[in-house]
């Protein structure tokens, strides 16, 4: 992969989530919320950052996990499906590497726990650096 910078999209707003190249380590910003934290855990920091920087939990149904830069592939598509009278996240990570089918990779209760599973499973990803 040549690229480990990615933006979440939460309606009109995004944040930026920045990969190590072996997926171990990231940084995370929001506006001018910045925050370090293992790779596996950028989806919760970015969320927490979100909040500190004035999102809503209640004004959001939708999140999308897009690579930056040339193409900008969607890695995972997370909207909240209702169970009974509760919101669940459900995460749908990308089948394949071309982003052409996404498969249910689980469902968690809140947007932070959620975002960490589509996080882990990109940090589990192997990460090569750009090579010319």
């Amino acid at each position: 992969m040549s690229n480990n910078r990615y933006t979440v999209q939460a309606g009109s707003d995004a944040g930026t989530v920045q990969l190590s190249d072996d997926g171990g380590k990231a940084g995370v910003a929001y506006g001018s919320e910045k925050a370090q934290c293992e790779g596996k855990r950028a989806g919760s920091t970015l969320w927490a950052a979100m909040r500190k920087g004035g999102l809503s939990a209640q004004n959001q149904n939708l999140f999308v996990v897009r690579e930056e830069g040339d193409g900008g592939k969607t890695i995972a598509v997370i909207p909240a499906v209702l169970e009974g009278a509760h919101a669940v996240w459900t995460v749908f990570y990308r089948a394949d590497k071309g982003s052409s089918a996404f498969a249910a990779a689980g469902a968690r209760k809140t947007i932070g726990d959620a975002l960490d599973l589509a996080f882990e499973k990109l940090a589990g990803e192997h990460f090569l650096p750009h090579k010319p």
